[in-house]
């Protein structure tokens, strides 16, 4: 087993410290959800991943507390989305009593609202995000799919020039990527697992990821990619999936 290094972070445009690798959510529920985040906060995990539509908020809330962690060495990402039938402040103040705490470090939504630390969106294309840059919007986050077979890069490129944070959500593209002949070689080559190698590759490719699994063999494998070091060729090989 890789050693765990410590997970660095990226500073937000407002100084958010957001920790690099994250654990999402999306797919878990009730238990599943509970005890899977309090597994992932004892594995070393302290960015946690959800969205009102995961429906999971409250077993999250349940998770932190019995962590017993101090909620400012957790940072929470959660998500508003435009069909609620609430405003941006009722969701949000819901939001914050089923997570059960005071503030939201990232809110992903469309306009900004009190009580959130960073203002992020989520699936936003660079004309979209163009445009909200240019009304003024201070965006500190896109969220958006990305792994080896859909390679966001110029997307992301247009993030970093707006100092923009990129955060990969199936950032294995749902397991499908895992079986990539180049990233099996490089892999085997570094003696780790396939997620390791594309977790590694995210990270080095200065890009935040939210691996989900209910799995704790997964979980804590997931986050020793943190210690992994690709070279820049290993790097280019798997930037050129997603080209073919």
């Amino acid at each position: 087993m890789l050693k765990q290094k410590e997970i660095p972070f990226f500073k937000l445009n407002n100084r958010s410290a957001m920790p690099i690798i994250g654990f999402g959510t999306g797919s878990l529920k009730g238990e599943d959800a509970f005890s899977s985040v309090k597994f992932a906060l004892e594995a070393g995990y302290r960015h946690i991943d959800t969205a009102d539509i995961y429906e999971n908020h409250r077993e999250i809330g349940r998770a932190i507390k019995e962590s017993l962690l101090s909620r400012r060495d957790i940072f929470i990402t959660t998500k508003y989305h435009d069909s609620l039938s609430e405003n941006v402040k009722d969701s949000l103040d819901r939001f914050l009593r089923e997570l059960r705490t005071t503030y939201i470090d990232l809110l992903l939504l469309h306009r900004p609202a009190e009580n959130s630390n960073s203002i992020g969106v989520s699936n936003f294309s660079i004309e979209q995000l163009n445009e909200a840059l240019h009304l003024g919007f201070e965006i500190s986050n896109n969220q958006i799919e990305f792994h080896p077979s859909l390679n966001e890069r110029e997307l992301q490129n247009f993030c970093s020039a707006n100092r923009v944070v990129v955060t990969a959500y199936s950032p294995l593209g749902q397991g499908k990527d895992l079986s990539i002949k180049a990233v099996e070689e490089i892999a085997e080559k570094h003696d780790v697992e396939p997620s390791n190698a594309i977790l590694a590759w995210h990270i080095q490719r200065n890009r935040a990821a939210i691996p989900s699994s209910k799995n704790k063999d997964h979980i804590k494998e997931n986050l020793e990619s943190l210690s992994v070091e690709l070279s820049e060729d290993e790097l280019e090989k798997i930037d050129k999936i997603g080209e073919y």
